[in-house]
């Protein structure tokens, strides 16, 4: 390994930082990425009074004090303050307006500012990875930039999936750290069912799929142990066997750091569908038709079909990553819509609640909302307030999916293409990790990432069409 270069591609990545936040003060990627979009504005309390049925007094317990003097004690008590809640009914025809979302909407919260990072990141990988696609196919692969670009998109995007899943992860922790045991369980379950199922999957992957992860296995085992001869040291290999099973628990973490990215992709992405229409309407089934196409071309039965006709398997490949590639523009295109999705549940939210009827004879405990009929005013400022200040934190949840895929994609394009092991065959640098391996391994966890979200789409639209259909039309007995 080249060190020199290392180094030069880190400071090329802190130049291109540096960059994008100078930008930054003239023009704002992640409120141009959210502009068009329309949010529901907070019911304000003077509107709500119009609809008002009562009031609830809540009256705090009388302070009591004892003074003694010459001429014994005496009780002195303050006045018992009241405070007046505003009860309106609840099926009230609240309307809520709405606006364009504006930069204020961006606060300080902690997943906006993750929001603005990942997207300023993401953008800047795709400027590179374009800028080395056109290099390459102007000069080819002798540029000097052939070299050193690899690098830098390497160094660029890895650096940028890691940093999805680290805030993935805080989200994770964050929820555990405020007591959200359902949503913790939920996380490890995932987590759990992702690593077994990986397990049975790369057990079996030289009989059903086509990864190739024993070719790759093998092209590291011998870079290694010719690195170690030439060098003088000891072979310390590691089993093909270990190593699957490390892929099956880093697939458990991911599993367990997708799940509510995956969710919340499911849910926006069941709900726009609902309103798009024409290219838009497409471009949503689109999403679910890539992640068909991709599972399936990764298995031995294509692979054979392909081959049969005559296709080359450097043209199999090929379409492989252009395929992944364009799942991921596609997501990207079609973000704009889940986010819409995503600020209408405020509306949607308020909807469900004024067409629930509860019966006069059944009676409800007395919890969020009030008694059967009534609703305190502060919850529906709440209900509709909650969503807007998640806003950015649903955006990083709907991106970290799209980055970990164009990463992947990308690093397996230019260090596992048929370019990169010519380059590797003619210079032979007696790097450990060869093209093989990485577009083998790489290639897998961005199929296994197109297997778990559509895994997740089937059984989370199927959930939520039934929960939409319960709350909206069917009326509580």
């Amino acid at each position: 390994m080249d060190w020199r270069r290392v180094k030069s591609e880190v400071v090329a990545a802190l130049v291109f930082v540096y960059l994008l936040n100078f930008l930054r003060k003239f023009f704002n990627l992640a409120l141009a990425s959210l502009s068009g979009l329309q949010i529901y504005e907070t019911p304000t309390t003077e509107y709500l009074k119009q609809f008002a049925i009562s009031s609830s007094k809540t009256n705090e317990p009388i302070k009591k004090s004892k003074k003694s003097g010459k001429r014994g004690s005496f009780a002195s008590s303050t006045k018992a303050a009241v405070e007046e809640e505003l009860l309106i009914e609840r099926s009230a025809p609240i309307v809520l307006d709405s606006r364009s979302v504006k930069a204020t909407d961006l606060s300080d919260y902690v997943y906006d500012i993750y929001f603005e990072v990942l997207l300023n990141l993401t953008a800047g990988g795709l400027v590179l990875y374009f800028v080395h696609e056109l290099v390459v196919l102007v000069s080819g692969d002798a540029a000097v930039w052939a070299v050193d670009g690899k690098g830098l998109i390497f160094f660029w995007n890895g650096s940028t999936a890691l940093f999805a899943v680290v805030v993935m992860l805080r989200l994770l922790l964050d929820y555990a750290s405020h007591g959200d045991t359902n949503d913790t369980m939920l996380a490890l379950i995932t987590g759990s069912v992702s690593m077994l199922t990986t397990m049975t999957i790369v057990m079996s992957s030289e009989t059903f799929f086509d990864f190739e992860l024993d070719k790759g296995y093998d092209d590291v085992s011998a870079r290694m142990t010719s690195f170690c001869k030439l060098h003088d040291l000891p072979q310390q290999g590691v089993s093909l066997k270990m190593i699957k099973l490390l892929l099956a628990l880093s697939c458990g973490g991911l599993g367990m750091v997708l799940t509510f990215p995956t969710l919340r992709f499911i849910r926006c992405q069941t709900g726009a569908q609902n309103y798009a229409s024409g290219v838009w309407a497409v471009l949503l089934r689109s999403n679910l038709v890539l992640l068909v196409l991709v599972t399936i071309s990764f298995t031995k039965a294509a692979r054979e079909q392909l081959d049969t006709a005559g296709v080359q398997p450097d043209t199999i490949r090929t379409a492989r990553s252009l395929l992944l590639m364009v799942l991921v523009f596609n997501r990207l295109l079609t973000f704009k819509l889940h986010m819409q999705n995503y600020l209408n549940t405020a509306e949607e939210s308020l909807l469900n609640l004024q067409r629930i009827e509860v019966p006069k004879n059944v009676k409800v405990k007395q919890g969020m909302w009030g008694s059967s009929h009534k609703i305190p005013a502060a919850q529906v400022q709440r209900l509709v307030a909650k969503v807007s200040t998640f806003m950015a934190g649903v955006g990083v949840q709907l991106l970290t999916p799209v980055v970990m895929l164009f990463a992947i994609c990308s690093i397996s394009r230019i260090r596992g293409g048929a370019g990169a092991e010519l380059l590797a065959a003619q210079q032979d640098d007696g790097q450990i990790v060869g093209p093989l391996f990485y577009r083998s391994f790489l290639l897998f966890y961005a199929w296994w990432i197109c297997v778990y979200t559509l895994a997740g789409m089937l059984a989370g639209s199927l959930w939520f069409s039934f929960t939409r259909h319960s709350i909206k039309e069917k009326k509580f007995t």
